[in-house]
């Protein structure tokens, strides 16, 4: 689960049985409103500093459970609370980023931040470790405009203007 900075929305995963291939939900805490928001294997990433939109990663639409390229291929999507989940973008793919060097199994993470109108994308090298982050500013990444790297493989790091 991923409360929303505000605490107004909790997000949060369901797996049926231990499978392990959740469907995210977001529910309004003080009227227990519920939506759906996907039910493609997903998983909170964050949300927007003022709790309008929440980040989440989900596996490629075509992924088939247990296969060798199931986790492959992964992005992140913004949805906007209040739109239909049908409307949903993705905002930071798999492989994805200026100067990107990792690996295809890389974990796309899309976060923000309270109080700041800078968004972090990051990919977790084989899905736990930080391997590169980019930064951009939130309305910039509504208006779909490109990442800026700042870190590479904790080795490298430049910065952003």
């Amino acid at each position: 689960f991923v409360p929303s900075p505000t605490g107004k929305h909790i997000a949060y995963g369901v797996s049926i049985g231990g499978s392990e291939i959740s469907t995210t939900y977001i529910k309004n805490v003080s009227t227990g409103a519920t939506v759906e928001i996907t039910k493609i294997l997903s998983r909170g990433s964050g949300w927007n500093s003022d709790g309008s939109v929440f980040f989440y990663y989900r596996v490629r639409a075509d992924a088939v459970p247990g296969s060798p390229d199931f986790g492959r291929g992964g992005s992140c999507w913004m949805h906007r609370l209040g739109t239909p989940p049908n409307t949903d973008i993705e905002v930071f793919r798999n492989s994805e980023g200026p100067d990107f060097d990792g690996m295809e199994d890389d974990l796309p993470v899309v976060r923000g931040a309270l109080g700041s109108n800078w968004i972090l994308g990051m990919h977790l090298l084989n899905g736990n470790d930080i391997s590169q982050v980019y930064v951009t500013k939130a309305q910039d990444l509504l208006d779909g405009k490109s990442w800026c790297q700042i870190l590479w493989a904790i080795t490298k790091a430049k910065f952003c203007t």
